[in-house]
Formats: structure tokens, sequence, C-alpha cells
């Protein structure tokens, strides 16, 4: 029988280096010392080459905030041509009534005295109605606030096409196939008059201040922005001469409202 030494530490050591292949230590060193690999050449100058997205600007946010709330609907409607001769103005004559338009931009500004205002995009006629000096009659008009089931009259004096049949929630005013908003831009039927102030939510009678109108096309802020060339409106602030909320039956509550481009009822 023979008998060895007991292995040291040191000896235990070094065997066990000797006995691992040097295979290992090849790929052991060449991890311990590789670097992270860098973006190539190609997509770093595609990154730095592709176009960047324009700064928005104070018009822009204000445009794209406004869109995300939802904005009562009116239309505004005059007596552009009267057949009255008469300097009072009568609102139960809707016949007198020929022309109007539809906005979301209409507000209440004041309660004592009770004002309104709201802008029209340039050329209109009913802006010219409204700016026009007349001493024989003064610049009255309607404010209707839409109810839910008036959004054909909106599209109507918006001179949009009329929604398809399944979906109006009322009857057309005129024939869906053969409207064209390019060719009926003087007159509107006379019977969309009466229609609309008994059906919508209630309606105001105004005056326009005689310095209740502004041309914003001209107006710049302190950074230089403004309204475009060809996007001019005008500004208009009037007195509300009478108040009318029409009564409806339960269940026929609510107004209409334009939020994200689009027409909605809200009950």
């Amino acid at each position: 029988m023979i008998l060895r030494r007991p292995t040291t530490y040191l000896e235990f050591q070094s065997n066990l280096i000797k006995s691992i292949p040097k295979r290992t230590f090849q790929t052991l060193r060449c991890l311990s010392t590789s670097s992270p690999p860098s973006s190539s050449p190609s997509s770093s100058s595609s990154s730095s080459s592709s176009p960047t997205a324009p700064t928005p600007t104070t018009a822009d946010k204000v445009r794209s905030l406004w869109r995300s709330t939802a904005q009562p609907v009116a239309i505004i409607t005059g007596a552009l041509h009267p057949t009255s001769t008469s300097p009072d103005h009568d609102h139960d004559h809707d016949h007198d009534h020929d022309h109007g338009a539809t906005l979301s931009s209409l507000s209440s500004i004041s309660l004592s005295p009770p004002l309104v205002a709201f802008s029209l995009r340039l050329p209109s006629r009913m802006a010219t109605f409204l700016s026009s000096p007349s001493r024989s009659r003064k610049k009255f008009f309607r404010a209707h606030l839409l109810s839910p089931s008036q959004e054909d009259l909106a599209r109507t004096f918006a001179r949009q096409r009329p929604l398809p049949s399944s979906a109006r929630p009322s009857p057309p005013p005129t024939d869906p196939a053969t409207w064209d908003p390019e060719v009926d831009r003087t007159m509107f039927p006379t019977q969309l008059f009466g229609e609309l102030r008994k059906g919508c939510v209630g309606w105001m009678e105004c005056e326009v201040l005689e310095e209740g109108v502004v041309d914003l096309g001209s107006l710049r802020d302190g950074d230089g922005e403004g309204e475009g060339v060809g996007t001019k409106s005008r500004l208009f602030v009037a007195r509300v001469r009478e108040c009318v909320v029409n009564e409806r039956k339960e269940g026929e509550g609510g107004s209409l409202v334009y939020w994200e481009q689009a027409y909605r009822a809200v009950r």
C-alpha cells in the first residue's frame, strides 16, 4: 500500500487550472475585453437625416385644444332682403328671414348687460349684412341653440350635404340627391326658419353693437402669429334683446354640440 501525502491548497488550485481547456480561457478573455456594439454608420446617418416635425405654433395648440372641447352648435339667421318696409323688427315673421349660418363660436360674454359674441369667416354674406351700416333698419339677427334632432339643419346652414336618410333625425329640408351647395348659395327654403325656431333649445333676438365689429385678419400677437392670408374672419358683439327657452317634452332634453370635428348629441 502506497501512501500519498496530502495535497496542499496551492497544488490543488494549480492542478485545477491546468485541467481547464485553453479554449475556455480564450472565450472568457474575449468576453471581458469586448466593448458594447456601436450603432452602424448607416443607422446613425439615417436618423440624423430624417426630417424633424415642425414645432406647433400657439394657433395650432389652441385649435387642438378647442377641438378636444365640446362647443354648442348655433344657427344665426337674418333678413338680408326683408319683405317688410317697416324698420321695426318682428320676430314672429319667419318669412322675413332668408339667410343663415351655422357656427360653434357663439358664447355668452356678459349677463349684465346680456351680450353674446361670435366670429364668421370671410367672405360671408351674413358677415357683410351684419357689419354694413344702415340707418333705416337696425342689424337684428336671431341666434338659435340647436337640439339633438337638428343636426340636419346644422348641416344645411353650414352648406354641408345632408345625412343619409337612415341616420337623419328629421325630414330633409331639400332633396339630398339634387341639393348642390355650390348652386344653392342664395336662398334657403322659407319653411326652414319656422322649423328651426320651434325645434331648437331656445333662441335669442340680438342687435349688433356699433362698436362690436372687429376684423381679426389684421391682428397679430407678440410672437408675430395671427391669421394668415386667406383665413380672415370678423368678430361680432351683440346685445340680447329677447330670449326664449322652448318647452320640450320629457325625454327630449339635451343639445347639439360640435366635438372632434363631428356633431354629437348631449342628453
